[in-house]
């Protein structure tokens, strides 16, 4: 029986059945979709955590406004690459409204208390001069008009930023339920509860410990986001759990 050596050429031109052609790419997609997806969950783990912590440090005087700063810019970033990571974009979106609400409710409470504070200064000299020229002797009701007019300044500016602490909170709290949807990370959960209740419990001053217990809630929750994407189960009508 005479052998013939199957050439080179030959072995390596032969045709490769369609199957094994496509599992090397598909094997190749899983191997590189793995090695994106863990730095990106694992930078948010850490970016979210410190963020967090910095955020906690506010309390300190003086680099208050700072840490402030330093500690909602990680926590964006950590939230972006979470939503980016997840597909959903709603997770973002809420955390960004939530940031835009506190923000311009701060602002409106200082307009509204610089505008009426204005108006008050203003009425306040009208009357001092007024007074002056006929001796200036104010009666009981006068001072009480004054007090009443700034407690006014004080009441909307607390009620602007309660209202708005509240508002903010809604859309922060549906931020962190859709992370703890698709992380299974039921502090995220937690935390979002805890600050609308603090929001709205703000006013009797209580509010300001239950908001600090949830943000220590966010600390850990940030640091024990697992570093790859859960697998989401499907439900009925083959809706993702």
């Amino acid at each position: 029986m005479c052998w013939r050596q199957t050439p080179l050429r030959d072995t390596l031109h032969r045709p490769r059945p369609a199957c094994q052609i496509l599992e090397a790419p598909q094997y190749l997609l899983t191997r590189v979709s793995v090695r994106q997806r863990l730095p990106s969950l694992r930078d948010a783990k850490y970016l979210g955590g410190i963020g967090s912590v910095l955020l906690l440090l506010t309390l300190i005087p003086d680099f208050g406004v700072v840490f402030l700063i330093a500690g909602l810019i990680l926590v964006g970033v950590a939230i972006k690459k979470i939503s980016d990571e997840t597909g959903e974009r709603p997770i973002l979106n809420n955390f960004l409204l939530a940031i835009l609400i506190s923000v311009l409710g701060g602002a409106a409470a200082v307009v509204a208390a610089v505008a009426l504070g204005v108006v008050s200064l203003l009425n306040f000299f009208a009357f001092l001069a007024e007074e002056v020229l006929e001796n200036f002797s104010p009666t009981s009701q006068e001072v009480l008009n004054w007090a009443l007019q700034f407690l006014t300044i004080i009441l909307v500016s607390i009620a602007i930023v309660w209202v708005s602490a509240i508002v903010s909170s809604i859309f922060l709290r549906r931020s962190y339920n859709l992370i703890t949807k698709r992380l299974n990370v039921d502090l995220f959960k937690t935390a979002g509860l805890l600050y609308l209740v603090g929001a709205a419990l703000i006013i009797i001053l209580i509010g300001f410990i239950i908001i600090l217990v949830a943000l220590i809630l966010q600390v850990i929750a940030f640091f024990t986001i697992p570093e790859e994407l859960p697998e989401q189960k499907a439900g009925a009508g083959g809706q993702l759990l």
